[in-house]
């Protein structure tokens, strides 16, 4: 139950009174007719007024670079020998290839060996 009628307006003040004297509330009071206590300024001198503008900090490669350029560096090298090794392993199929299409030099002698023979043959006919 509020103690007095304007105590309705803000809930719960009637704890606030009744934890208080009359006198402690009413220097409370006083203190807030002109509204909360302003904070202290931290820095007695004015700051002075510029564009805002700052040097940017110059461009240079982070901290740990090379590490990473350095692991770029080995795949890529392993992506190129491994390319060339791809590249190896089809000249060597294109080269087998090439070998197994054209007639073996053994098989052109015999041949040349069974057309002289039916030459010689024809001539031994004809005596």
């Amino acid at each position: 139950m509020p103690l007095r009628p304007d105590d309705r307006r803000v809930p719960g003040s009637e704890r606030a009174c009744e934890a208080v004297d009359d006198r402690l509330m009413a220097d409370i009071v006083a203190d807030f007719r002109h509204g909360p206590a302003s904070l202290p300024i931290a820095s007695p001198e004015p700051h002075a007024r510029g564009s805002g503008w700052v040097e940017p900090a110059p461009l240079r490669p982070y901290e740990g670079s090379r590490y990473v350029d350095a692991i770029c560096d080995h795949f890529d090298q392993q992506d190129r020998l491994s390319a060339q090794g791809d590249r190896l392993a089809k000249i060597a199929e294109m080269v087998r290839t090439l070998a197994s299409m054209q007639p073996n030099a053994e098989v052109e002698r015999l041949k040349a060996e069974i057309e002289q023979l039916k030459s010689d043959l024809e001539k031994v006919r004809a005596k």
